[in-house]
C-alpha cells in the first residue's frame, strides 16, 4: 500500500502537468490554459488576480557581452532591431526543441 501511493500522486501531478500519465502519449498544449484557471480558483482566496495586458514600448534596451569575460554593453533597439532580436530568440527556441526530440529519439531507439 505505501509503494502505491507515490505511484497514483506521481499519476495524478503528470495529469495535471501533461494531460496524461502515459509519458508516451505527449503533452496535450490546448489543456494548459483551463488548467492554469483551475489552479487560479484554487488557491486565488480573496479574488485579487488579474489579467493584465502587458505593452512593450517602442524603444528597448538590450544588455549583451561579447565574450563570457567581456564587460556588458547597453544597446538601444527600436522598430527592425526589435523583430530581429525576436527572430533570433524564436529561431533558438525552435532548434532547442528540435534538438530535444532529435535526441529523445535518438535514445529511446538505441
Amino acid at each position: 500500500p505505501q509503494q502505491q501511493q507515490p505511484q497514483s500522486q506521481a499519476g495524478e501531478e503528470a495529469a495535471v502537468v501533461g494531460g496524461s500519465s502515459d509519458p508516451s502519449s505527449g503533452r496535450d498544449y490546448t489543456a494548459i490554459p483551463a488548467q492554469i484557471d483551475a489552479k487560479m480558483e484554487e488557491f486565488d482566496e480573496d479574488s485579487q488576480l488579474r489579467p493584465t495586458i502587458i505593452t512593450p514600448s517602442n524603444t528597448w534596451m538590450k544588455k549583451s557581452k561579447k565574450g563570457l569575460l567581456a564587460d556588458p554593453t547597453t544597446s538601444i533597439m527600436r522598430g527592425d532591431e526589435q523583430k530581429a532580436e525576436k527572430d533570433k530568440a524564436m529561431d533558438l527556441l525552435d532548434a532547442l526543441t528540435k534538438v530535444r526530440v532529435f535526441v529523445c529519439a535518438c535514445v529511446c531507439s538505441s
